[in-house]
């Protein structure tokens, strides 16, 4: 009996550890993620059509950028769905959240930390069926 209970209490030890060990983890990644000296950026997407103009009522629910080499997924949210806040640099596919009637083409883009400041402009071109 005693061996059992010195046993649960150290499996108790171990995983209280492990907890404290996870939640240091989430806050330093936290504290990474807000760090003054980070660059990030805002891009502003458009639309338009196969001539270049603007197209201001679509079925395109959103847009994404996936970043190239860290394969990390951003999407638009519902309170800026034209824009990604707090981008960091790098190069990124930017696409649209569609409706299987219409969407817009997928872009490479650049980002570098030069382009800080004003929201950097994506055009995409709006396809519909």
């Amino acid at each position: 009996m005693k061996k059992a209970i010195l046993s649960g209490a150290f499996s108790l030890a171990l995983l209280t550890t492990g907890a404290a060990y996870a939640n240091t983890a989430v806050a330093v990644g936290a504290a990474e993620a807000s760090m003054p000296n980070q660059v990030t950026l805002t891009v502003e997407m458009y639309l338009v059509d196969n001539m270049g103009n603007p197209v201001t009522s679509s079925g395109v629910h959103g847009y994404w950028a996936l970043n190239v080499l860290t394969g990390e997924l951003y999407e638009t949210d519902t309170h800026t769905p034209d824009l990604f806040l707090g981008l960091p640099p790098g190069t990124y596919t930017f696409g649209t959240i569609s409706n299987p009637w219409c969407g817009g083409n997928q872009v490479d883009v650049t980002l570098d930390a030069s382009m800080q400041g004003d929201p950097v402009p994506v055009q995409l071109v709006f396809w519909e069926e």
